[in-house]
């Protein structure tokens, strides 16, 4: 999805788009880690006076992630660039939403869910960042462009309960899901004058965007 919406870079030699890491949160196979350090060792040894953007993730800053493999290895990355690159970009994201056949990110895991009318468990306090793929894109661009090294946050001001994803995703596809909550505390902290200010429709705009088929059938037959 993010190599896809960064594609334009593929053609200009000075800046390397790195969008081939491991994405699955809940991965917990060291060979995938391995394979990703051990590619990303390859792309600085042969780009080493190019610009390196990398993905890393806003995971860092929950706490009840804090200490997974995932989150571990992607901090181990962010240092390998610092201390190896002359010129870097990392753009730590929250959860990005798109068009993409992945079903391990948290938005297609649900819809899959509320479709085969499995049961969904979600934490009751669990809250995330959603960002559609199109405004990652934008909000870069102009960082890319710099010519400082930056790691940077990635962040809108729409902070959301999880719950609430489900229920917004429920009105849009028409299907009643099966929901266990289970009390539990889940938070992203997030300084507030970090966050990019957006329309407070976002993530319902988001969302009926991408899985309201509906809609997307309409515009595919103008």
């Amino acid at each position: 999805m993010l190599a896809r919406a960064f594609i334009e870079y593929n053609e200009i030699e000075d800046i390397v788009i790195f969008a081939s890491g491991v994405s699955n949160s809940r991965e917990t196979r060291d060979e995938e880690f391995l394979r990703e350090k051990r590619l990303l060792e390859d792309v600085i040894s042969k780009y080493h006076n190019s610009v390196i953007v990398y993905f890393s993730t806003c995971s860092i800053y929950n706490k009840a992630l804090s200490n997974s493999k995932y989150v571990q290895h992607k901090i181990l990355l962010e240092n390998l660039i610092t201390s190896r690159c002359s010129s870097y970009r990392i753009f730590r994201l929250p959860n990005v939403v798109g068009k993409t056949t992945n079903k391990q990110t948290i938005v297609n895991y649900f819809v899959e869910k509320i479709e085969l009318n499995n049961e969904i468990f979600v934490y009751s306090n669990s809250v995330r960042y959603l960002i559609d793929v199109e405004d990652v894109l934008r909000i870069c661009k102009p960082l890319i462009l710099a010519s400082e090294s930056i790691i940077k946050n990635i962040l809108l001001n729409n902070k959301i309960n999880v719950v609430e994803i489900v229920e917004l995703l429920s009105g849009i596809l028409d299907i009643k899901p099966k929901v266990k909550i289970i009390q539990k505390y889940d938070d992203l902290t997030i300084e507030k004058e970090e966050l990019l200010n957006c329309d407070i429709n976002y993530n319902y705009n988001l969302l009926n965007k991408y899985y309201n088929k509906k809609s997307n059938e309409l515009k595919n037959k103008t």
